[in-house]
């Protein structure tokens, strides 16, 4: 699955193979074994190693958010579950014309599946972000009361305690978190307080234009977009450093998570991926679980 090249050994030893074959490495919330210590613990040296060497660093950390910060997708929500806000928002007449109030909810999604079952995903992800784009003031301020609420009440309690755990232990020893998604950027950004990263830092795929019709960002936020959106930030900071990366998906995360292991050398660790196909390029593969499946506030 991967060739480990990273220097993880006290990492590893906290957790038990689940399959010799594929060598992933179980990790359920806050587990007896410390596991989610010990790569907390693991984050805040490579932090400290890097200022040692290199006061003048700024540690970078890239996190995907569906499936890694959250249980489920905050765009379409978690099947059994919760609704996404996707569907929230047409309820409330907040899509395009053609998609608005719940008899629109079904007619959207019917209609994105015929995009992404003709198209592939990234048309189905950019299309959906074209159907919340440019709100104006008022609908803005009323999407955000709605999304806050729903966060408040729904969201939050998807949220993986580990992914938290991680994000506090890089903010602690004054690392960056930086959130890539491939869903809309007012979607994605709506969970800022929740999670604890401010809005800046998060970057979705972002469909609005300015008054002159060009798109405030261009990139599409989804699997090679991921890393150019990375670069992008990177190239605004002359001392930012990447030290690690996390993500949940090979085909949308895969290739920002190897950029990080390859070029960077940094930590890349695939969460509930399903295994790498092929080679993974030095990333860590592990398994989590949101406070072992008990839906409670945090």
């Amino acid at each position: 699955m991967f060739k480990i090249g990273l220097m993880m050994t006290s990492f590893f030893s906290f957790f038990t193979p689940a399959s010799q074959a594929c060598n992933p490495y179980v990790l359920l919330g806050k587990t007896p074994d410390g596991a989610t210590e010990t790569l907390m613990e693991d984050l805040s040296n490579r932090i400290r190693e890097l200022i040692v060497k290199s006061p003048q660093a700024h540690p970078y950390f890239f996190f995907d958010f569906d499936g890694t910060v959250i249980d489920g997708d905050v765009t379409e929500g978690l099947q059994g579950e919760y609704s996404g806000l996707a569907s929230l928002a047409i309820e409330h007449g907040l899509a395009s014309e053609e998609y608005r109030g719940a008899a629109g909810v079904e007619k959207f999604w019917s209609k994105y599946h015929e995009i992404h079952a003709r198209e592939g995903t990234k048309a189905a992800y950019v299309w959906t972000a074209d159907q919340f784009a440019n709100f104006t003031p008022g609908q803005r301020a009323q999407f955000e009361k709605i999304a806050a609420d729903y966060w408040e009440k729904t969201l939050k309690n998807y949220l993986f305690d580990s992914s938290l755990q991680w994000i506090r232990a890089i903010q602690a020893q004054g690392g960056t978190v930086v959130v890539l998604s491939a869903s809309p950027q007012v979607f994605v950004e709506a969970g800022a307080h929740f999670v604890g990263i401010p809005r800046d830092f998060f970057f979705g795929i972002n469909r609005d234009q300015n008054e002159k019709g060009q798109w405030i960002n261009p990139i599409v936020t989804y699997a090679e977009g991921k890393v150019s959106q990375m670069n992008e930030i990177l190239d605004r900071d002359p001392h930012a450093v990447v030290v690690g990366g996390f993500g949940n998906s090979w085909g949308t995360d895969g290739a920002f998570l190897k950029e990080v292991a390859m070029k960077h050398k940094g930590l890349s660790v695939m969460i509930n991926g399903g295994g790498a196909p092929g080679e993974g390029h030095g990333i860590v593969e592990i398994v989590q679980k949101r406070r072992f499946g008990q839906k409670k506030p945090l």
